[in-house]
């Protein structure tokens, strides 16, 4: 069964220390027996990030990963029934300036 995720171009935000990150969905089609992939890039070191996954109106999950001093990680995601038939992922992590 085919998983419809979505992660959304956002126009980026001003940043005074001009960091930003970026995620990428690399499984074409996830389906619910097999984990999707998406690559998290930034343009600094992070330190951690957080990822949420909404699905049927609802989060389903909220995780902070640690990734001290990385500017790309490999996030797996297990999908879930709660997925289907669409869900978003939302990455955000905070930089050494407080900006999100």
């Amino acid at each position: 069964m085919d998983i419809d995720i979505e992660i959304h171009q956002i126009n980026k935000a001003e940043s005074e220390s001009n960091q930003y990150i970026q995620a990428k969905l690399l499984s074409d089609k996830p389906k619910l027996s097999e984990k999707f992939k998406i690559e998290v890039l930034a343009t600094n070191e992070m330190k951690d990030f957080t990822y949420q996954v909404f699905g049927r109106g609802k989060m389903i999950e909220s995780k902070s990963v640690s990734v001290p001093n990385a500017k790309q990680f490999l996030l797996e995601l297990s999908p879930s029934m709660m997925m289907i038939p669409k869900a978003n992922v939302v990455i955000y992590y905070i930089t050494s300036c407080g900006d999100i």
